[in-house]
């Protein structure tokens, strides 16, 4: 959503490892959300409350050994993070909403 990629808004499932969001993937997760009607906070909780069951059934295939993790392509991470949040913030005091990085 921060980067106007609504077709990819959603819980991923992976395993914890060293890095930042490199460990293999399980499972992703999404539903048909607002993003007019419903803030982000309430989409976070969606994605994953309106999944449980989902998200329930892909952990007992993973606590069996029974789950495989999903291939995924190598690509730069939409994480966007306190820095563009930042500014977003100091825009919409200044009254320049329409000019914050999307």
């Amino acid at each position: 959503m921060a980067r106007g990629d609504a077709d990819h808004v959603s819980a991923t499932l992976l395993k914890a490892d060293s890095g930042i969001n490199t460990g293999p993937i399980f499972g992703f997760y999404t539903y048909p959300y607002d993003e007019i009607g419903e803030s982000h906070v309430v989409i976070q909780n969606r994605v994953v409350l309106d999944n449980l069951d989902a998200i329930r059934d892909k952990l007992l295939e993973i606590d069996a050994g029974q789950a495989l993790p999903i291939e995924t392509v190598p690509k730069t991470s939409a994480e966007w993070g306190a820095a563009v949040a930042e500014q977003i913030l100091a825009l919409e005091a200044e009254g320049q909403k329409d000019q914050a990085p999307q």
